[in-house]
């Protein structure tokens, strides 16, 4: 069955230009695999223009894309498996970006590292379908365990105010989210704390961080565990929050992700918004850091991640320095 379509209000992701209708392949049909019929453990899938990025090497995945594939793949593939585990839920992973995936057919082999009763972990690696590039293009490893088992010690800590997004924050508008300019831009709605000098950031939080709520685009969509993994991925990188371009600095700037941890503590399948709270430490030769936490609109955490990214000048743009420097 070939992939449905969703089409999407170019208005109703923030764009200032006039309403438009986008197609765009729903992420549950884009992360969709088939067994391979000539090797165990191996599954085939396709990525759709849609869910690329206009890199200078070409088309290439959205690094939320790879990120929400593997979450959904890795449970259905190990509930498969082993469908006596119990352990349907991709609870953390950790994923090493190689090289970019390029538009088009893939594969994805999974080899089991150790079977437990509480938690077991696998290995994911994304690689090209043609046999003879045998080099991946992305190295995961995956926990599998119950996100709905309610076992052991828990410590109730003190949170956080979290901005109200009724009344102290406002639609994020800019072409970045336009889906007939950004496809895989467009897949949230976000809104942000008013009151800073750009939307970017706020002094409630300072130039290094952003709250920003997320969510699912389209009608009567929520949350689930692979939107989680794609809005791991999603957020624009903090080092614009000091360019006077703003997201325009994406024309300029890239900003590759070259590894990604996430931990999911809660299902959030059915919760309609999410908070993403990130912090950059230091911004040095460029590299960075992202650390984020995930929040429920009861302030609830639902996951955390941590990313690695490097920032370099684009073949086609011209590098400049970023002033200030941002070594916090």
């Amino acid at each position: 069955m070939p992939p449905k379509d969703i089409p999407i209000s170019a208005s109703s992701v923030g764009s200032d230009n006039q309403p438009q209708t986008c197609r765009l392949t729903p992420l549950e049909d884009a992360v969709k695999l088939t067994s391979s019929d000539n090797e165990d453990n191996c599954f085939l899938g396709y990525l759709p223009e849609d869910w690329c990025t206009n890199g200078d090497l070409g088309l290439q995945a959205y690094g939320g894309f790879c990120t929400a594939l593997i979450v959904s793949a890795s449970g259905k593939y190990f509930g498969s498996r082993h469908p006596q585990s119990g352990q349907p839920h991709c609870v953390s992973l950790h994923i090493q970006f190689l090289r970019p995936l390029p538009c088009g057919p893939f594969k994805v082999s999974f080899e089991d590292i150790r079977k437990g009763s509480r938690f077991s972990i696998i290995e994911a690696k994304i690689c090209p379908r043609d046999t003879a590039f045998s080099s991946p293009y992305i190295l995961s490893i995956i926990t599998l365990g119950n996100l709905h088992r309610r076992t052991g010690p828990s410590i109730s800590l003190q949170s956080k105010p979290i901005p109200n997004r009724l009344k102290d924050c406002v639609p994020w508008k800019h072409d970045y989210f336009d889906p007939n300019i950004n496809p895989p831009g467009a897949r949230f709605k976000f809104l942000v704390p008013k009151g800073g000098p750009t939307l970017l950031w706020s002094p409630t939080r300072g130039q290094n961080a952003r709250d920003q709520w997320a969510k699912v685009a389209g009608e009567n969509e929520t949350f689930n565990l692979e939107y989680l993994g794609l809005l791991a991925d999603s957020v624009p990188a903090l080092p614009m929050n000091y360019d006077p371009q703003g997201l325009k600095a994406t024309e300029t700037w890239a900003f590759p992700t070259v590894s990604l941890s996430l931990d999911i503590r809660e299902d959030p399948t059915g919760k309609e918004w999410v908070l993403v709270r990130s912090r950059m430490r230091s911004l040095h030769n460029g590299r960075f850091d992202m650390e984020m936490q995930m929040l429920d609109e009861s302030n609830n955490l639902v996951a955390t991640c941590r990313h690695s990214c490097i920032m370099l000048a684009r073949r086609s743009g011209q590098g400049r320095p970023v002033s200030p420097k941002a070594t916090l």
